[in-house]
């Protein structure tokens, strides 16, 4: 995910730049990432599916406290 997020930024550069043929370009590697992205988590079989799905909170291992 780290490739795309990159080509993507990558493209913002160029497009602030005003340098379009290469922003074009940048985002033509964007979309062929996220599409073999989208094809290596691809799976036919609803067993593969995850049970539960984490929400960003727990990703990113965040901890609530609460104070009384």
């Amino acid at each position: 995910m780290l490739g795309a997020i990159c080509l993507l930024m990558k493209a913002m550069v160029h497009g602030a730049k005003r340098q379009r043929y290469d922003e074009r370009n940048a985002l033509v590697d964007y979309k062929e990432e996220i599409e073999e992205l989208v094809l290596q988590d691809a799976s036919n079989k609803i067993k593969d599916l995850p049970q539960n799905v984490p929400t960003i909170f727990t990703y990113n291992k965040f901890n609530r406290t609460y104070s009384y």
